[in-house]
């Protein structure tokens, strides 16, 4: 009976214990998550590309009402009159609306007014058609450029934005790796304290000598510098970060390895595998992803079309006007406009046209050679942070395997405790040299990710 009643105890204590611990867990996801949504919130940068982009978006909406239905209406209303047997003024009011069709290839407009003094109203419509050559009007010319800048403001919101979490993610895993280091030192300042008491107590009664002393005395001074320098440096880059994160000072961070961001970028980056990296392919992506090459690209499509305006303004303009009017009845007009010399302007501001195209494929080659250096640079540090993540795992398992026999000779009584306690501070600080590396690692990945799909880093951030 006594068992059942412990076992029920226990139970409950666990269950105590694992909803704590959940709890914990689930304060550290939402900790992490508000520092980054609260440092984007705040970012000057990232505000002043937000009012940007909500610029170009209202001034898109603007260019397209100004070609949708013009509703305009007008009264006059004479409100003093002279003794003059003959006026010239009248009550009146006048209506018209105005619309383009078909890229403003086609406008249609009509009105109507009305005199006061009783006679009918008169109204006409109007029909405006654009036959050749087939140009752009200038509001659907703006539409393009403005279409062409938003995509690449967003491309550059989202880039910006993962790189401010990548530098702040590494900033929050240096905390969490000076963290657990100051834990460690703690440690080590303990046993330096106890080991320089015990060697006092012993020169006392003559068991040991002023040179094991000095000796003991020097290991204290370096735990306890070693343990304010890891002090000072946590608060410096914890002040630095809430500085970037436009927090105040004295906010509390909890320090989570495991918190739940940290696991889905790393699983993010857990597709970069550069023993069989397609490099082609992920400069293919930083392509469709940066927004200085879609600047680039959208710019040399767009030059690529004036240079073809250019040709086609060379032919005759044919427009046909159709109007219609309840006192003229109907008519239609076919206007044929043609510059039969204009002393070399269109063929200069082709060449011209055509040197633009030229330079600016010339900047696209640029950008590409720069891309490839980055990328390449990306993978060398990700080839060399493996290359430490091996190294710090080897040296982990020697300093677990070290332990091992510490703990042994202790049991047997062939060491003292202090040996055994510096062996497992040697193992902890093997195990927090090892997070760093996989800390690195993950770091250099993430760049990559950066250049390919920013967006996916600030999905997994921000939802």
């Amino acid at each position: 009976m006594s068992n059942k009643k412990h076992r029920v105890i226990l139970s409950v204590v666990l269950f105590i214990v694992i909803l704590l611990a959940s709890t914990a867990v689930k304060a550290a996801d939402s900790d992490l998550k508000k520092l980054f949504t609260t440092g984007l919130d705040n970012n000057l940068d990232i505000v002043k590309l937000e009012n940007e982009i909500s610029t170009l978006k209202r001034n898109l909406q603007l260019n397209k009402a100004r070609t949708d239905w013009q509703v305009d209406v007008g009264v006059n209303k004479l409100i003093v009159e002279d003794d003059s047997p003959v006026s010239m003024n009248s009550d009146k009011i006048d209506l018209s609306t105005n619309k383009n069709f078909l890229n403003d290839k086609i406008n249609f407009s009509t009105n109507a007014s009305y005199d006061f003094d009783g006679t009918e109203i008169i109204y006409g419509v109007n029909l405006n058609i654009n036959l050749f050559p087939n140009i752009p009007s200038k509001s659907i010319k703006n539409l393009m450029n403005l279409n062409n800048q938003l995509n690449t403001k967003l491309k550059e919101l989202y880039s910006k934005k993962a790189k401010l979490v990548k530098d702040w993610l590494e900033k929050y895993l240096q905390l969490v790796n000076l963290d657990e280091n100051i834990d460690i030192l703690n440690q080590r300042l303990k046993i330096a304290k106890d080991n320089y008491t015990e060697i006092q107590q012993s020169i006392e009664i003559d068991e040991a000598g002023q040179q094991k002393l000095w000796e003991a005395e020097l290991i204290l001074k370096d735990a306890e510098y070693n343990l304010t320098d890891s002090h000072q440096q946590f608060n410096q880059l914890k002040k630095t970060l809430l500085v970037a994160l436009q927090l105040d000072q004295e906010t509390e961070l909890i320090l989570n390895r495991d918190d739940s961001i940290l696991i889905k970028l790393r699983e993010l980056t857990e597709v970069v595998n550069i023993d069989n990296i397609d490099r082609e392919q992920i400069l293919a992506q930083i392509v469709k992803t940066s927004s200085q090459f879609a600047a680039n690209v959208s710019q040399n499509e767009y030059l690529k079309q004036e240079l073809k305006w250019l040709k086609k303004e060379e032919a005759p303009e044919i427009t046909l006007q159709n109007n219609y009017n309840s006192e003229r009845e109907f008519s239609a007009t076919l206007n044929v406009n043609y510059n039969l010399f204009d002393s070399g302007i269109q063929d200069m501001q082709k060449e011209n046209k055509r040197l633009e195209i030229v330079n600016n494929e010339i900047t696209f080659e640029q950008l590409y050679e720069q891309s490839t250096n980055r990328l390449d640079n990306i993978i060398n540090q990700i080839e060399l942070a493996n290359l430490n993540l091996k190294r710090k795992q080897l040296k982990y398992d020697k300093a677990v395997h070290n332990s091992l026999i510490a703990s042994r000779q202790y049991e047997a009584g062939a060491v003292e405790k202090e040996v055994l306690k510096n062996s497992l501070l040697s193992e902890n600080s093997s195990l927090a040299a090892l997070n760093g590396a996989y800390d690195n690692v993950f770091l250099n990945k993430l760049d990559i990710l950066i250049l390919t799909q920013p967006d996916e880093i600030i999905k997994e951030v921000t939802k």
